[in-house]
């Protein structure tokens, strides 16, 4: 079983690579778009849907409303991708709540349309923020920051809940995880941001953020969304009664199942940049 997870994990790696340094940055659009739409399908399941017909129409739904918003809004101008993300940090703060209050909140999963529209506000924020940081200079670096700070959060969080986990995080959703391990994650990550900072600003000529004030304000709260993004598909998984969100990747279980952090994380770190630049 491990084996089979680390071989799942190298090949996914290889083809992010890929994709964001050796290809244009069409490539990623359509290669995340691809992926997302296999998310969407499998978040159709953890909504209820069991035909495979409505799954397809509503990945390939969520699909063109997200294209559409990316063509109403004009990436480049920036102001319309702000909203979005404004009403995404929204989302996930009220995905927060929803977890520490599990299962008081489980009616607000009751129906399948309710689940699918939530689906929508995670999915759909979350690739137009890749759109517009594949654009931004340097962008692939800028990604490639972005999925190791989620990594980093991740990985800080599993080998400090190993050794000091004690205090339960959200004990009705994900029993494994506590607070200490949030910890454990928080400090790997700031660590690892001010390295990557430094990094920028070595071999690109100027960091991606100016201070560390600034890089901590940038990784901080993109690693405790991407937790809430993990503890919130857990607790839909939960109430859908399955372990899995899809079975696409060995080892690993569903394309939403990996990118979980993913998603919520990116649309707050895209923002988070913004509001940088406009300094």
């Amino acid at each position: 079983m491990l084996k089979t997870r680390i071989l799942t994990a190298i090949c996914l790696i290889s083809v992010l690579f890929g994709v964001i340094f050796f290809m244009p940055p069409i490539a990623l659009v359509w290669t995340s778009g691809l992926f997302f739409s296999v998310a969407a399908w499998e978040w159709a399941n953890l909504s209820g849907i069991s035909s495979q017909y409505r799954r397809v129409a509503y990945a390939f739904g969520l699909g063109c409303v997200a294209l559409l918003l990316a063509w109403y809004t004009d990436l480049e101008a920036i102001a319309g991708l702000t909203v979005i993300l404004s009403v995404a940090c929204v989302w996930w703060l009220a995905c927060f709540l929803m977890v520490l209050r599990y299962p008081a909140s489980a009616f607000l999963l009751k129906t399948s349309f309710a689940r699918l529209i939530m689906g929508g506000l995670s999915l759909v924020p979350a690739w137009l923020s890749l759109v517009y940081l594949s654009r931004m200079q340097d962008g692939a670096w800028v990604m490639l920051f972005l999925v190791f700070t989620v990594a980093a959060a991740d990985v800080g969080a599993y080998f400090a809940g190993k050794a000091f986990g004690r205090r339960k995080l959200a004990p009705k959703v994900s029993p494994g995880k506590t607070w200490e391990g949030v910890a454990g994650g928080l400090l790997l990550v700031s660590i690892a941001g001010l390295v990557g900072n430094y990094l920028f600003s070595y071999y690109l000529g100027e960091p991606l953020m100016n201070s560390w004030v600034s890089l901590l304000l940038l990784v901080i709260p993109c690693a405790i969304s991407s937790v809430v993004g993990d503890l919130f598909e857990s607790m839909t998984k939960r109430y859908r009664g399955i372990k899995d969100s899809g079975q696409l990747l060995p080892g690993h279980g569903g394309v939403m199942d990996r990118i979980d952090g993913l998603v919520a994380a990116t649309p707050i770190f895209t923002f988070t940049t913004i509001l940088n630049q406009w300094q």
